[in-house]
């Protein structure tokens, strides 16, 4: 670990796990972006977090223009498909980079191919 953090100011102070979570706790910043996985949430509602951001996302992309009635129809089953109160299942798998395995690697080219 001191090899990845070696050359950030003030590092050189940390020699415990103790002073590394008050170097970490002082380096925080406020911000308004959210970033799942930074939270105190449990592991699987993060998972659930990212699983619930990434299938809204899709739904949404999917569902311009539709009448509301339709909209309304399709997200009452798309409640029912993710089931956001259901933390074990469905839900994202720790260590993978996306639900449908595209990854930061990949160039632009290869993800609009897909589509």
């Amino acid at each position: 670990m001191k090899t990845t953090w070696a050359n950030c100011v003030a590092f050189d102070k940390v020699n415990s796990a103790e002073t590394f979570v008050q170097y970490i706790k002082k380096c925080q910043i406020e911000t308004t972006f959210f970033f799942n996985g930074s939270t105190d949430d449990s592991l699987a509602e993060q998972l659930k977090s990212l699983y619930l951001k990434q299938e809204f996302s899709k739904f949404v992309f999917t569902h311009q223009g539709l009448p509301p009635s339709q909209l309304l129809s399709d997200f009452r089953a798309f409640i029912n498909e993710v089931k956001p109160t259901d933390l074990a299942f469905p839900t994202w798998n720790a260590g993978v980079c996306s639900l449908d395995g595209i990854c930061k690697s990949q160039s632009v080219n290869q993800l609009v191919e897909k589509q």
